[in-house]
């Protein structure tokens, strides 16, 4: 659209990045909740690592979302929407390991893995700053972070489900 237009569909910039984060979440969400399977589901922990990965290969294939959402002059507007996206995200990777496993149910489970989404957004922000993308390393210092964290809650191994078929 021509920019003079783009102030009958949006108040102001910072709306208009807003909606390109939302945007990005959706295509993110996507990703995330594609299914964990083989070695990717082999324990909870499995699942997590591959989450971030997974987040991690769409945000360098994307290097205009990752500078506005990662990099450390973001607005207001688009940090609150990250915010709220990391939560679904967060619940997408509880039903990502409740498909395969017996996932506890426990006090603030939500917020937790929220927290957890947090950490790991934490160490790719980091990482953006420094280096201008999320390298391997704090990919996986991203995952390491994630499932240390998680570890306070959940035990190492979880049971299976019974009735998985087979998806693994």
């Amino acid at each position: 659209i021509p920019p003079a237009s783009t102030y009958h569909l949006y108040p102001n910039i910072a709306t208009v990045y807003a909606a390109l984060a939302d945007r990005f979440a959706e295509e993110l969400d996507a990703r995330l909740a594609q299914p964990y399977t083989g070695d990717e589901a082999e324990s909870w922990s499995s699942i997590v690592t591959t989450a971030v990965a997974r987040a991690s290969a769409l945000y360098q294939q994307r290097p205009d979302y990752r500078r506005l959402i990662l990099g450390g002059t973001a607005p207001a507007e688009v940090k609150l929407s990250d915010r709220e996206n990391d939560e679904a995200i967060g619940q997408i990777i509880i039903d990502a390991i409740s498909q395969h496993f017996e996932l506890p149910d426990f006090p603030r489970r939500q917020q937790v893995f929220f927290h957890s989404v947090e950490i790991s957004d934490l160490m790719f922000m980091i990482s953006q700053i420094r280096h201008g993308e999320i390298t391997p390393e704090m990919s996986r210092e991203s995952a390491r972070a994630m499932v240390g964290y998680l570890r306070m809650y959940l035990p190492e191994y979880l049971p299976e489900k019974t009735n998985q078929g087979s998806s693994r």
